[in-house]
């Protein structure tokens, strides 16, 4: 049970409190990677109220012609009414985006390149960026075991720069991963339906049911954010100590027994599929990220593709 314990958490170091970097550079490569996060093609058609009108060349025509697609066209009210009727749709102001941002310690774990934190914050930038663009208000809650900061949702680019170099600069006080209560508050801070976007490695339980609840009442967007040791099986580096960064639980691994290498990517697969049945369950598509080279340009190819990885 203990080495199923330490494997969910992986056997990387603990990285070392660093000073907050200057957002020049990271700051840029976010800024550069949002022109290419394409918003409205996850959203096409999930914001728009229904309206159905009559089209055709005169009023009263017998037979109504309409440029409209074949699939807009009202067949159940055309074929009541002996005339053709289709669909027009508009679309609604101000789609409200929250994104809930896992700054918990076990994201500042890495075995190359960028933190799992890194990782989140930097997606979560550029998604925020390409959403003002689009014109809608952004907002952020940032959380650890506890609701670290709130962020309230606004309009304007210059909010959502703000937005980003916050995600790059904040140093959280809390060790744990709560997601439930982030969650809530989210939701809380957005009355009509919206979108809300989840960065987290969901190394959690208690969650399901409020990511179901904002699953049904807004577009859920979950990104799975990874270190890439805990999407490969784990090999042979003999013995080591381990350090569990969220409670700082020690204990000792044999990664030279087979039988503890298969246990431990055993809890890893069990921790992925739980958080996999969880988001399914709640009617979203999971977005898998993790901390190699190109992580951003793998968000933007998800964006681009309408939402499929």
């Amino acid at each position: 049970a203990a080495l199923l314990i330490l494997a969910a958490y992986l056997f990387l170091p603990r990285r070392g409190a660093s000073p907050a970097p200057e957002p020049g550079g990271r700051f840029g490569k976010v800024q550069r990677a949002s022109y290419g996060v394409r918003i409205d093609k996850i959203l096409r058609g999930e914001f728009r109220s229904l309206e159905p009108v009559r089209s055709g060349v005169e009023p009263d025509d017998s037979v109504l012609y309409t440029d409209e697609a074949w699939n807009q066209i009202d067949h159940k009210t055309s074929a009541r009414m002996g005339k053709l009727y289709a669909k027009r749709f508009e679309d609604e102001p101000e789609i409200p985006m929250m994104l809930v941002i896992d700054m918990s310690a076990s994201g500042g774990a890495a075995s190359t390149g960028a933190s799992k934190r890194e990782v989140a914050a930097d997606a979560a930038g550029a998604v925020a960026l390409a959403a003002a663009r689009e014109g809608m208000p952004v907002g952020a809650v940032l959380f650890t075991d506890r609701v670290e900061k709130i962020i309230p949702p606004k309009t304007g680019l210059s909010h959502a720069k703000n937005l980003v170099r916050e995600l790059i600069a904040f140093e959280p006080q809390g060790l744990r991963t709560e997601l439930a209560a982030p969650l809530s508050e989210a939701m809380r801070r957005m009355p009509r339906r919206g979108v809300v976007a989840v960065f987290s490695d969901f190394n959690t339980r208690g969650y399901e049911s409020n990511l179901s609840a904002a699953g049904h009442r807004h577009i859920l967007l979950p990104v799975v954010v990874e270190d890439k040791l805990e999407t490969r099986p784990i090999a042979d580096l003999g013995s080591f100590d381990v350090v569990d960064p969220e409670t700082g639980a020690r204990g000792r691994v044999a990664s030279d027994s087979a039988f503890a290498r298969r246990s431990i990517d055993a809890a890893l697969k069990a921790r992925r599929d739980a958080a996999a049945h969880a988001i399914r369950a709640a009617g979203a598509r999971p977005l898998y990220l993790n901390n190699e080279e190109g992580y951003l340009s793998r968000l933007v190819a998800y964006f681009q593709n309408g939402g499929r990885p």
